[in-house]
């Protein structure tokens, strides 16, 4: 199992939220020193969310400048927030983005969504929010009827072959991991499948390793120190 450090962004500043909530948790400060850190740390991939973009519904100008620079620094990136169409995500790809994370557009535009898993030049991975026991999108906002068995059956259907799934409830809380929801979804889904939310500890990876996760997203628990740096790299 991978260890993907997440660089959450409001423009071009890197935060880490509690449960999505604008003003809640870390002010990181310039999200490019955040990236040059990582890099010179040894991570070798990075999460990036556009959070002004999954909330207005399409990819800010800065994130992809940070794909950008990560890809110059030598990092690979997954990227989400706002992406729901294929000028969006080609851009990112051309930028140097090696996966795009589509929640939104899976959910409302399915049949654009399977198309444009086959004509994508990088990765597209399915956003499985969970929230109150239903998946969310649109930044978080709106619920859907699916649970997250329902959601990853579905993804599956569509053709995807990566699906991140997070725990909306225990995102940025460092409340633990939720391990009867991760046994649940990783049972649900054949392809490669990668987790977030409530990580608080190294007990959290190795359960996550234990349960055959592929990636575990990890950031307030990277950002205090509650995971140290040399423990996550060793994951990588």
């Amino acid at each position: 199992m991978r260890v993907v450090p997440s660089v959450d962004v409001e423009g071009l500043i890197a935060v880490k939220r509690v449960r999505g909530e604008r003003g809640t948790g870390l002010k990181l400060g310039p999200a490019t020193v955040v990236l040059e850190d990582l890099a010179s740390r040894g991570f070798t991939k990075v999460h990036i969310v556009d959070l002004r973009g999954a909330e207005r519904g399409s990819p800010t100008r800065q994130v992809l400048q940070l794909i950008n620079l990560a890809a110059r620094l030598g990092i690979e990136v997954r990227v989400g927030g706002g992406f729901r169409d294929e000028a969006h995500v080609n851009a990112a790809c051309e930028k140097g983005a090696v996966e795009v994370v589509v929640g939104s557009l899976w959910i409302l535009e399915p049949l654009k969504a399977a198309r444009l898993i086959e004509s994508s030049p990088c990765r597209l991975v399915a956003a499985i929010d969970i929230r109150n026991g239903r998946v969310a999108y649109s930044g978080w906002k709106t619920l859907s009827g699916m649970s997250p068995v329902e959601a990853l059956k579905r993804v599956e259907s569509l053709g995807f072959k990566s699906a991140l799934v997070t725990d909306v409830d225990s995102e940025g809380t460092l409340s633990g991991v939720n391990i009867g929801f991760a046994e649940t979804v990783r049972r649900s889904f054949e392809g490669r499948l990668y987790y977030a939310g409530g990580i608080a500890s190294p007990r959290d990876l190795d359960i996550l390793e234990s349960l055959g996760y592929d990636e575990a997203v990890v950031g307030m628990a990277l950002y205090t120190g509650r995971i140290p740096v040399e423990v996550a790299l060793a994951y990588a």
